[in-house]
């Protein structure tokens, strides 16, 4: 891990300071620093403690940080996986609710993946459309789930292939273009068969190197076939 700088440090210790009188946001930050180890060692009892607290209060970005905590296995008090799920949902969803964007997408997520509830798409694509309008999550990930839905049929058995294919690519762009390396790897891939699209290695090429940078051992292989015509296991 590297090091946090000195900013970090000292945003850390103003956050303390404020945290400390009392001040909401800055116990939320804090909570994050110590989860993150930003400006100081990790410690996770110390930011289940905070968010824990605050999400009681009904801090929305406390109730989705609360939710990850439990996902992560980081609270003490839950040995059992069901029990664990119940919980991980039954905060996203207070998130959520409140209009928390990431709260939107890790509630989306519970419903796409059957995690503490049964599945359910039309749910998880409510929730994804919700989080992907919503001003205060903009890291392309509900775009990437829209389009992995599309992708797979989960959205509507009555599209056509073709149909899913081309609505999952323009989500898959949307996704890319703001940097989450899932939707550039799908988009390379959707490029590369000419799933949605016109075959095009060149953009293919393109997408499977930014994936690649950010550590996507998949869209490495795509890249290194690309350029040599050598496939690698």
């Amino acid at each position: 891990n590297k090091q946090s700088t000195d900013p970090d440090i000292e945003k850390f210790n103003k956050y303390k300071q404020a945290a400390d009188n009392g001040d909401i946001e800055a116990q939320f930050e804090l909570a994050r620093m110590y989860h993150k180890g930003i400006g100081t060692e990790k410690n996770h009892k110390k930011a289940v403690k905070l968010f824990q607290h605050l999400a009681e209060q009904g801090h929305a970005g406390a109730q989705n940080g609360l939710g990850c905590m439990y996902s992560m296995g980081l609270v003490d008090d839950m040995y059992d996986k069901q029990a664990n799920d119940r919980k991980v949902f039954e905060w996203f969803h207070k998130s959520a609710e409140q209009g928390w964007g990431l709260g939107q997408c890790n509630l989306a997520k519970g419903y796409l993946y059957g995690e503490g509830v049964a599945k359910d798409h039309q749910a998880a694509a409510f929730w994804l459309e919700k989080a992907i309008n919503n001003k205060n999550i903009n890291n392309g990930e509900p775009e990437y789930l829209i389009g992995f839905m599309f992708q797979n049929g989960y959205i509507s058995s009555d599209y056509t292939k073709e149909y899913n294919d081309s609505e999952a690519v323009e989500f898959f762009i949307n996704s890319a273009s703001k940097g989450y390396v899932l939707g550039q790897y799908s988009l390379g891939y959707m490029y590369f068969y000419g799933y949605g699209r016109a075959k095009d290695h060149k953009r293919a090429l393109k997408w499977f190197i930014a994936a690649a940078k950010q550590g996507d051992i998949r869209a490495e292989r795509f890249v290194q076939y690309l350029c040599t015509g050598k496939s690698t296991n």
